[in-house]
C-alpha cells in the first residue's frame, strides 16, 4: 500500500539577505520540490533584492517569494509568511539557518509516524495542543 507523503510548506521569513536565503533554500534537496512548497517571504527588503531572489529561483517550481508592502516587526513578518503556508505540516526556516541533509530525511520518515499532533518542536519531542 502506498501511503500519501504529507505536504509540507517551509516557510522563510527574511529581510536583506539573499545569499543566506539562497544557501537557506539550496539546503532543501530537490526531491521535496514535488508536491510542496517553499514560501520566501520579504520583508520589503530593496526592490532589487526581491527581484534577484525571484530571478534566482524561476526555475524550482515549488519555491514562492513574496513581498511585504511595508516593513514590519520580525515577529509580525513569521505570521505574514506562516499565513500564505498551505502545507498539512509547516516549518519555519530562519533565513541565515540551513537543513542537514539527514535532518530533512527525518524529518519526512518522523511526519509519517505523527498521530494527533499538532507541532512538533524538535524532531523527537511531540507536544500536544489543546484546541
Amino acid at each position: 500500500m502506498n501511503i500519501k507523503q504529507p505536504f509540507i510548506s517551509i516557510v522563510i521569513p527574511t529581510w536583506n539577505r539573499i545569499d543566506q536565503v539562497i544557501n537557506a533554500v539550496n539546503s532543501i534537496p530537490k526531491e521535496f520540490d514535488y508536491e510542496n512548497e517553499i514560501i520566501i517571504n520579504d520583508n520589503f527588503s530593496d526592490i532589487s533584492f526581491y527581484d534577484n531572489l525571484t530571478k534566482h529561483f524561476e526555475n524550482r517550481s515549488s519555491v514562492k517569494v513574496f513581498r511585504n508592502e511595508s516593513h514590519v516587526s520580525m515577529t509580525e513578518n513569521w505570521n505574514i509568511s506562516l499565513k500564505k503556508a498551505k502545507g498539512d505540516w509547516i516549518t519555519l526556516l530562519c533565513s541565515d539557518d540551513e537543513f542537514l541533509p539527514e535532518n530533512f530525511s527525518d524529518f519526512r520518515q518522523y511526519l509519517k509516524k505523527v498521530k494527533n499532533y499538532y507541532l512538533i518542536y524538535k524532531i523527537h519531542q511531540l507536544i500536544k495542543l489543546r484546541c
